[in-house]
């Protein structure tokens, strides 16, 4: 079995700012991003099957980081 934890960070695409850094909140980026980007890694990060690095939204790009933990039952 392994248990994982995804970091997200935010950047405008325009101007490099980091708006969000390594939060494990995924509901901080609802304001943020567009609602079909949301509702994608909101659903893929509850399954584990988020594996993307990086993805852009019009105007942000999210960087995730998945860590990943076995263990053993």
């Amino acid at each position: 079995m392994e248990l994982f934890t995804y970091y997200y960070s935010l950047i405008d695409k325009h101007t490099g700012e980091v708006i969000l850094s390594n939060s494990t909140a995924i509901q901080e980026l609802k304001a943020y991003v567009s609602e079909a980007l949301f509702e994608y890694l909101e659903t893929e990060s509850k399954t584990g099957r988020l594996n993307a690095s990086r993805l852009a939204d019009d105007n942000i790009i999210c960087v995730i980081n998945k860590i990943v933990v076995s263990k053993v039952s």
